[in-house]
């Protein structure tokens, strides 16, 4: 439920940022963010899910990066902005394509999955 994702979040939250474990705690603002989406509370869903998004970008962690995007572009929707949602959605579009081709240029080429999961779709 988003009541103990909350919960949860904010204890990881309570560890990760005084002690500099910043990919933690991008990982409990998307939890967050999520949980907000969920209750209907958008200005707080953006806030978090923003910050985790540019956490990801600033460690590089571009999947958890995607998964904040994903969530903004539903926040923007349920908002009604569909430009900002958009935005967003081009964004997850733009990561998921360095992902595969990342995978592509790997040794792990064979193992990219051929199609995203209905969940990493908007």
């Amino acid at each position: 439920d988003a009541r103990g994702c909350r919960a949860a979040a904010d204890e990881l939250l309570a560890l990760a940022v005084p002690n500099g474990l910043r990919e933690q705690e991008a990982a409990a603002r998307r939890w967050l963010g999520s949980a907000w989406l969920a209750e209907g509370a958008y200005p707080q869903a953006q806030a978090e899910l923003s910050r985790a998004a540019a956490l990801a970008h600033e460690i590089g962690r571009v999947r958890l990066q995607l998964d904040a995007e994903i969530a903004l572009a539903r926040v923007a929707d349920a908002r009604g902005e569909a430009a900002l949602a958009q935005r967003h959605d081009t964004t997850a579009r733009e990561l998921r394509a360095a992902i595969d081709a990342s995978l592509a240029s790997s040794e792990l080429g064979g193992l990219r999955p051929r199609e995203w999961s209905r969940r990493d779709r908007r």
